[in-house]
C-alpha cells in the first residue's frame, strides 16, 4: 500500500465515517499517538452540530481551513503537544509556539476560557491536559465535570475564543479533533539572497562529516519563480561557461537503507553545458537544478533551512517527485548526502548557510586556547567592535567600543567551549558563565586567529578575532571581591539611590547598623557604620559552567562541579576561579528580615561580594558559589533578601583605613622616631627599641596577592620582628616539646613584656623561606595565619611619615620610654622617617667577617648575604640554586648530602644537608 495513501486512510478511519476531507490541511491530518516531541502541529477540529467548517485553534480563536496554506504558514495556529498516561489512558498538553504559552483554562464567571501567560504556563493553577473522548472530542481532565474544547461566542458578538463546554446557545463543541503536520514557511529566492549574499556555503551536519559543505555558491534567481533559485558557483570569473551548479543527478546511490528505496540519489556539480547534456539525453528534467528554501524554528531548527525540489526526475520510474537533502547508508561510508523523499511528514535535514572553508572547532577549543577576548567586525561598519557584559553584567553585550568590554576584568574574557555535535564554538563569559555567545560557526579568513563566522544571535558579525588573555588571575579579579584585610581594618558600604528625607535627588547612602535589637541594616545618608570583613580561611572554587574542549585526542567534557571534570581530572589550569566569603560578627549584622530565619543557628553572616557592575558589588548570601540563597535589595531603606534583576543593590566598597604604603619592595632601610630623633633596633634581649645610632632594618615585601595594602616582614641582625604575645607563644609551646627548659621559658615570657603587662615589640630567629609567604622558625617551615604576627603594614599619616600596624591582630606600634609596644589607638602609632640605606657593616650590628651558612633538614640558611648572588652546588659540581637573596636570613632548598655554597664576594664553604 502506498505510504501515503496508507496514512490518509488511517487518519480518516479515526476521525470517524462523518470526517470530510478539506483541502488545504488534506494529507496532512496524524494520527494520535504518533505525534513527535518537539515538533509543531495544527491542531484543528469540526464543530460537532454540522461537521463542517474545519478550524485551527489558536490562543485567542481560530483559523479557517482554507486560510492555512503554503504561503501563509498560520505560526499562530501551530502547537507543540506533550502527552502523559495515567490508568492506561492518554491526555494531551499544547504548547503554542508563537505565544509560548499552553492551552490552558481557567473558569471566569462560571465559564472556563483561556488563561493568561502567567497562569496558563502554571500547571498548579489552570487546566491543560485532554484526553481523547467519543467522535475525537478532547475531553477536559476535570474530576466530576464533562467539558470539551470548543468556542464560544466572544462578548463583541462576532468573534469566536477557545473554551470548555459541553455545548448550548453560543458554544460549540469540536469533534473529529486532529492533529496536522504544519506549513513550513516559505523563503523567497531574494530574501535568501540577500541574507547571505555571494559565495556562501551549504553545510550538512548529519551527512559522514560535521564540516560536509557545497562550497562558494551563489543564489541565481529563476525568472517567472520568486521561490525557485539555482546555486551556482561562478568560479570567481564573469565567463559563464565554467559556471558549476548544484544539480540532482539519476546517479544511484547503492545499497541504500531508505525506507522508500526509490530514492537515493547523488547531487554533483555541473557545468551549464553538462546540465543540458543530461536533459537532453533525459536522465534528469530541468527542474533538478532549481531549489527551495523553507524555515521552521521548531520542524527544522533555529536559523537552519530544509532545501527541497519539486517535480524532478530521477529516473523513468521517478519522474515529477518532489525531494529533499538528506542522509543514506552505503557501503562505501557511514552516512552519504542524497536526496530523500519530502512531503509534509518529512524530517528535515537542518541545512545551515556558512561563509567559506569551516574551520574545525578542535582547532580552536583546545588548551591553547582556552581564555581569550574577543573582538569582532560588523556589516558596514569600518569600527572595530568587542564582546563583554552590560553594566549590570547581566547580559552579553557587543560594544561598539573596544574599550568598554574592560578586556582586562572577566566580564570581558571568555572560555572557548567546542561543540563536537555540530563542529561550533560557544564562548561562556568568564564572569557569569550562564551568559554564552552560542552556535559560532568558524570559517578561514585573513588574520591570526581571526575568523569568518556565523552566529545565529548576531546576523549582522562578520568576523571575530580571539586573543587569549596570557595574564588571566583566577584569585583575584575574577567577579568576586577577594580581599584579604587586616585584622581591625574597617570598610564602608557605599550605593547611591534617594532617600526620604533628602527629596528626590540621588545621594550617597552608607549601610548601618540599626538601633533596635535586632539590629537590621539599613542605608542612611551621608555617614554610616564600619565594617570589618573577615575572609575566609579557603577559597571556594567558581564553577565555570559546563565546556568542552579537545585535548589532541579526544574530546574532554568537564561538567563544573567542584573543580573537576568527567573523568575526575582537574580543571585545566587558567580555567579555575576561586572566591572567598566574608563574614560579620552576627551580633553587628542582620541583613534584614528576609535572612534572619537563615542566621539564627549561626555565630557569623557568611555571605560573598559579587561584582555585578564595574567595580560595584552585590551582598549575595551564598554558603558558596553553586548554592546562592538571595541577592541583598533596599526595601524602603532596609538592606533585606530577595534581589532580582534591577533590584539587586550594588555597593561600592570603601576601604576606611586605606592610605599610601610603603612601596612592596625588598631593602635595607632605617626607621626614626619624628619626635624623638631615634631609630629603631634592637637590644641585648631581643626587644625592639629607639637608639641614638641609624641601624639598617631588612624590609622584605610579602607580594601576596590579594591585600588592600602590602604588607612587610621585618629583620635586623638576623632576627625578625614579631609581637612579643606570639614570641611567648613560641616560647611556650618549645618548652613543651622539650626544645627549651622551663628558666629558658620564663626568661623569654618575661623579656615580652613592659611594665604593667603591656606586650614589647620582640626580635626572634625567622627566617623567610626565599620567594615565599614561608617562615623558618626552628627546623620547622611555618606559614598562613600562623606567621601573621611577623607582618606589618607601613602605611603614611597624615603627615606623610609612617605608622607601623601588626596583620595579626591590627594593633599599631607605639613607643613608652624608647620601647617598642602595640596596641588598639590609632593615635597613640608611633611616627616615623624612612629612608633606605646600605647593606649594614659590622659596626652597624650584623657580624660580616664571613658569611654564616647553617645546613638543615631539605635546606641551607645564608645570614648576612642579602643582596648578594648565592650558588649551591652538590658535590659532584651540579648547580642546585642560583639566586639573589632578598633577605640577611635566606633559605634555600637542598639535597640531603654535602653541598657547596658560594656567596658572591665570599670564600665557598662545605655544609652537610639532612
Amino acid at each position: 500500500m502506498n505510504k501515503r495513501f496508507s496514512t490518509l486512510l488511517a487518519a480518516a478511519l479515526v476521525a470517524g465515517s462523518s470526517f470530510s476531507v478539506y483541502a488545504q490541511l488534506d494529507g496532512r491530518s496524524i494520527e494520535w499517538g504518533k505525534q513527535v516531541s518537539g515538533r509543531a502541529y495544527y491542531l484543528a477540529g469540526v464543530h460537532s452540530d454540522t461537521k463542517q467548517e474545519l478550524q485551527a485553534f489558536t490562543l485567542n480563536g481560530y483559523v479557517n481551513d482554507e486560510n492555512v496554506t503554503a504561503a501563509n504558514s498560520a505560526e499562530n495556529a501551530q502547537w507543540t503537544v506533550e502527552t502523559k498516561t495515567e490508568n492506561g489512558v492518554s491526555y494531551y498538553a499544547f504548547k503554542n509556539i508563537s505565544g509560548e504559552q499552553y492551552l490552558a483554562f481557567k473558569k471566569d464567571n462560571g465559564v472556563y476560557v483561556v488563561a493568561d501567560k502567567k497562569e496558563a504556563n502554571d500547571a498548579t493553577k489552570t487546566l491543560r491536559w485532554f484526553s481523547l473522548g467519543t467522535d475525537n472530542k478532547l475531553q477536559a481532565a476535570i474530576s466530576g465535570e464533562t467539558l470539551y474544547l470548543g468556542l464560544k461566542l466572544a462578548t463583541d458578538g462576532v468573534n469566536w475564543e477557545p473554551t470548555l463546554t459541553s455545548g448550548g446557545n453560543n458554544l460549540v463543541v469540536k469533534d473529529c479533533c486532529t492533529l496536522y503536520e504544519i506549513y513550513n514557511k516559505q523563503v523567497s529566492a531574494k530574501d535568501f539572497a540577500n541574507k547571505f549574499g555571494d559565495n556562501f556555503t551549504l553545510e550538512f551536519p548529519e551527512t559522514l562529516e560535521d564540516t560536509d559543505v557545497f562550497e562558494n555558491v551563489s543564489v541565481k534567481e529563476v525568472e517567472g519563480d520568486a521561490l525557485g533559485f539555482k546555486l551556482v558557483d561562478d568560479k570567481g570569473t564573469k565567463d559563464e561557461d565554467d559556471d558549476e551548479y548544484i544539480v540532482l543527478t539519476s546517479e544511484r546511490v547503492k545499497n541504500s537503507e531508505l525506507a522508500n528505496p526509490e530514492n537515493g540519489y547523488y547531487y554533483k556539480r555541473m557545468t551549464g553545458a553538462e546540465f543540458k547534456k543530461a536533459v537532453d539525453d533525459e536522465k534528469i528534467n530541468g527542474k533538478n537544478i532549481i531549489f527551495y528554501a523553507e524555515e521552521s524554528a521548531t520542524n527544522i531548527g533555529k536559523g537552519a533551512y530544509a532545501i527541497v525540489q519539486k517535480g524532478v526526475k530521477v529516473s523513468d520510474d521517478a519522474t515529477n517527485v518532489n525531494v529533499t537533502f538528506g542522509k543514506v547508508t552505503n557501503d562505501e561510508t557511514v552516512r552519504q548526502l542524497a536526496s530523500v523523499a519530502y512531503d509534509s511528514h518529512s524530517k528535515f535535514m537542518a541545512v545551515t548557510v556558512g561563509k567559506g572553508t569551516r574551520v574545525a572547532a578542535t582547532e580552536v577549543a583546545n588548551e591553547r586556547m582556552l581564555i581569550v577576548n574577543v573582538t569582532a567586525t560588523v556589516k558596514d561598519s569600518k569600527k572595530t567592535y568587542a564582546f563583554g557584559m552590560n553594566e549590570a553584567c547581566s547580559a552579553v553585550q557587543l560594544y561598539d567600543k573596544v574599550s568598554s568590554a574592560e578586556f582586562a576584568h572577566p566580564q570581558g574574557q571568555w572560555l572557548v567551549s567546542g561543540n563536537k555535535n555540530n563542529n561550533t564554538i560557544e564562548l561562556i563569559n568568564v564572569h557569569n558563565p550562564a551568559q554564552k555567545v552560542t552556535g559560532v560557526a568558524l570559517y578561514e579568513a585573513e588574520g591570526e586567529n581571526t575568523y569568518k563566522v556565523m552566529i545565529s544571535g548576531y546576523p549582522t558579525v562578520e568576523t571575530i578575532t580571539l586573543a587569549k588573555v596570557a595574564d588571566y588571575d583566577k584569585d583575584a579579579a575574577n567577579g568576586y571581591y577577594n580581599t584579604l584585610s587586616a585584622k581591625g581594618q574597617k570598610f564602608a558600604f557605599v550605593t547611591n539611590g534617594t532617600f526620604d528625607n533628602e527629596g528626590d535627588e540621588a545621594v550617597d547612602l552608607f549601610m548601618k547598623i540599626g538601633a533596635s535589637e535586632r539590629k537590621d541594616v539599613s542605608v542612611v545618608p551621608h555617614a554610616g557604620s564600619e565594617w570589618e570583613l573577615i575572609r575566609s580561611e579557603e577559597a571556594t572554587v567558581v564553577e565555570t559552567g559546563a565546556y568542552s574542549f579537545y585535548n589532541g585526542e579526544k574530546w574532554v567534557v568537564v561538567k563544573g562541579e567542584n573543580g573537576k571534570k568527567a573523568d575526575g581530572a582537574d580543571y585545566p589550569a587558567d580555567t579555575l576561579r576561586q572566591a572567598y566569603s566574608y563574614s560579620i560578627q552576627a551580633g553587628e549584622l542582620k541583613l534584614g528580615s528576609g535572612w534572619n530565619t537563615q542566621l539564627v543557628a549561626t555565630d557569623k553572616t557568611t555571605f560573598l561580594l559579587k561584582e555585578k557592575g564595574k567595580g560595584t558589588y552585590a551582598i549575595v548570601y551564598a554558603p558558596s558559589t553553586t548554592a546562592i540563597a538571595g541577592y541583598t535589595k533596599i526595601d524602603d531603606n532596609k538592606v533585606v533578601n530577595g534581589g532580582t534583576g534591577e533590584s539587586i543593590a550594588l555597593f561600592d566598597i570603601i576601604d576606611l583605613d586605606a592610605a599610601p604604603s610603603l612601596e612592596p619592595d625588598s631593602k635595607h632601610m632605617t626607621f626614626e622616631a619624628v619626635d624623638r630623633a631615634n631609630f629603631i633596633t634592637a637590644d641585648a634581649n631581643n626587644a625592639a627599641v629607639l637608639a641614638t645610632e641609624a641601624a639598617a632594618l631588612w624590609i622584605d615585601s610579602v607580594n601576596v596577592e590579594g591585600f588592600a595594602t602590602p604588607k612587610f616582614f621585618i629583620s635586623y641582625a638576623g632576627k625578625m620582628m614579631v609581637t612579643g604575645e606570639r614570641l611567648a607563644e613560641i616560647a611556650e609551646q618549645a618548652y613543651e616539646y622539650d626544645k627549651i627548659d622551663k628558666k629558658e621559658k620564663d626568661a623569654i615570657v618575661a623579656s615580652t613584656k613592659y611594665s604593667n603587662g603591656v606586650n614589647r615589640i620582640m626580635f626572634m630567629d625567622a627566617a623567610r623561606v626565599a620567594g615565599e609567604d614561608t617562615l623558618m622558625i626552628g627546623d620547622q617551615k611555618v606559614a598562613g595565619k600562623a606567621i601573621d604576627a611577623f607582618k606589618f603594614t607601613i602605611t603614611e599619616n597624615e603627615d606623610g611619615d609612617y605608622v607601623l600596624k601588626n596583620v595579626e591582630d591590627g594593633s599599631y606600634v607605639y613607643v613608652i620610654n624608647g620601647n617598642l609596644v602595640y596596641g588598639k589607638s590609632a593615635k597613640e602609632a608611633e611616627a616615623f622617617v624612612i629612608e633606605v640605606t646600605s647593606t649594614p657593616t659590622a659596626n652597624e650590628g650584623i657580624a660580616t667577617s664571613e658569611v654564616k651558612v647553617l645546613a638543615g633538614n631539605g635546606n641551607v640558611t645564608i645570614a648576612g648575604a642579602a643582596g648578594k648572588k648565592v650558588v649551591v652546588s652538590n658535590i659532584l659540581g651540579q648547580v642546585v640554586a642560583n639566586t639573589v637573596v632578598s633577605s640577611d636570613n635566606a633559605v634555600i632548598a637542598a639535597p640531603a648530602g654535602v653541598v657547596v655554597v658560594a656567596v658572591e664576594g665570599e670564600a665557598a664553604v662545605k655544609a652537610i644537608v639532612k
